[in-house]
């Protein structure tokens, strides 16, 4: 089955009969919650059986799936503090059931927490890989505040719910999986790629992260395994080696997802596991790739935008990579520009030797071209003394 297809034979439990764009969270002054300051590309998992609903036009949660009440209402313009704790808490714990409240859809900014949750429902649940899906979406072009780090919340709300205070501890410590909330319904039309897990798995994922081999003979698990398998890379004695098929698999995962969105997800692909000179290895396949040229690439780095933290090692990487890789672009595209610059500030200096020309000779409106060159020379003295000092240490 073609993947149109059977997403569109998910559509069936799709019951919502009202539409909205989104609904953002309209946070209030008073309760020191940030909003907006997200992850630009963000990844979740869904299927046939999944609490809410997800299709290449429409997140929605279980309660708007359903219609349920509220579902259309922002959490902060309800009244009943102690029962949004309460869903926010049976939401994170996936502790809800049908008949319960839960207007939260859950995203993640680690390719690796989302990877393993395929895993994980593939071998809990007995659904086939080719009908699990990743959904990538591009937070940036989606209407402002929809997402919320989940921790925001928790804090906010963990006073009224004990084991919401029990998930912000853990959340404070290894048990932190970089994930973000939406409510209601988002369009998401135009904004996202949906890939299937088993034709990832098929171009070769294994490669890059081989602790996931076996998983369909291991017991079924998630957050303690992603845990398990971040705690594998701090074991291991020195950066593992990386080779151009490595490089290649990701690219290829990456061009599943298709040509906007395969540069970022290459680079979450390769932040799975920490690898020896990665950087030039990256620069290597994208000067032998079909990949747009150097200028388009820099802006595409530009508009990475990475929310890195010391427990989330694998999104890390991930910004340090997209770090290296901008800069030896911009590198590169400084040292193909700068014979130019060179020669055209030797041919200057030649004509004033050769002119030698005095102040009384030259044309007021030549004195004061003369005078805006000096100040950009003056500018551009400073510049390459301050460059070859950061280049130099």
């Amino acid at each position: 089955m073609e993947l149109t297809e059977r997403l569109e034979s998910l559509k069936l439990g799709n019951t919502s009969t009202a539409s909205i764009e989104a609904l953002p969270f309209g946070i209030l002054p008073s309760s020191h919650i940030q909003v907006g300051n997200v992850n630009r590309y963000l990844f979740r998992v869904f299927d046939e059986i999944s609490e809410g609903f997800n299709d290449k036009i429409w997140v929605r949660s279980r309660d708007a799936r359903l219609s349920k009440h509220n579902w259309d209402i922002d959490i902060f313009a309800r009244q009943d503090r102690v029962n949004i704790a309460l869903m926010l808490s049976r939401h994170l714990w996936w502790e809800g059931k049908n008949d319960e409240e839960d207007n939260l859809v859950s995203w993640s900014s680690s390719l690796l927490v989302v990877l393993q949750y395929a895993f994980y429902r593939h071998r809990h649940y007995g659904i086939d890989l080719s009908a699990i899906f990743i959904c990538v979406v591009d937070t940036s072009k989606l209407p402002k505040n929809v997402f919320v780090q989940d921790m925001n919340l928790i804090r906010k709300f963990s006073p009224l719910n004990s084991r919401l205070a029990r998930m912000q501890d853990l959340r404070l410590s290894k048990h932190y999986y970089g994930e973000f909330l939406s409510q209601g319904e988002l369009r998401i039309e135009g904004h996202c790629s949906i890939v299937s897990i088993e034709d990832i798995i098929n171009v070769g994922l294994m490669r890059l992260r081989p602790e996931f081999e076996g998983f369909e003979t291991r017991k079924p698990a998630w957050a303690n395994e992603v845990v398990r398998l971040r705690q594998n890379d701090t074991d291991i004695s020195g950066l593992l080696p990386i080779d151009d098929d490595h490089v290649r698999i990701a690219m290829h995962i990456g061009e599943l997802f298709g040509k906007r969105w395969r540069l970022p997800v290459m680079i979450s692909c390769l932040a799975l596991k920490p690898w020896q000179n990665i950087e030039s290895q990256v620069m290597k396949a994208l000067q032998q790739s079909e990949f747009e040229d150097f200028q388009t690439l820099i802006t595409a780095l530009e508009e990475i935008n990475y929310l890195a933290k010391a427990n989330l090692p694998e999104v890390m990487r991930g910004e340090k990579i997209m770090r290296m890789v901008y800069m030896n672009l911009r590198l590169d595209e400084a040292y193909l520009w700068a014979p130019s610059a060179e020669k055209k500030l030797r041919d200057v200096l030649l004509l004033l030797e050769r002119e030698k020309l005095h102040d009384e000779s030259l044309s007021d409106y030549i004195l004061a071209t003369r005078e805006r060159f000096l100040e950009h020379l003056k500018a551009i003295t400073e510049c390459t003394h301050a460059l070859h000092e950061a280049l130099s240490n």
